[in-house]
């Protein structure tokens, strides 16, 4: 579990979509052992997920703006701001690649 005084090792601001509501800004913030997105405004902390969980990840092709991640269960779309989608995933694909860190399914 991150503390505040485990390092950050990235950060990014995200939009976070949903189909069912309209899209809200979250930081999509990375540390060593796990990501977590929080809420700009507050900080407060919204998701926490272990790279373990970080099954499968792409950039969506008729999207040019938004990635794609199956955590769990779950599937998280996001669309990046004022840095390109495949910075994001190498960030988040060299924090799971690192040793500790457990493999899932390889990206489609």
């Amino acid at each position: 579990m991150a503390t505040e005084q485990e390092r950050i090792v990235r950060q990014f601001q995200v939009t976070k979509l949903r189909s069912w509501r309209t899209g809200y800004l979250r930081l999509l913030v990375l540390y060593e052992n796990e990501f977590i997105t929080l809420d700009p405004d507050s900080r407060k902390e919204t998701n926490r997920w272990p790279y373990s969980s970080l099954l499968e990840w792409m950039a969506l092709p008729k999207e040019n703006e938004a990635i794609l991640l199956q955590v769990g269960d779950d599937k998280l779309k996001f669309l990046r701001h004022a840095i390109s989608r495949s910075a994001v995933l190498i960030a988040l694909l060299q924090q799971r690649g690192r040793p500790g860190q457990a493999s899932g399914k390889r990206p489609r």
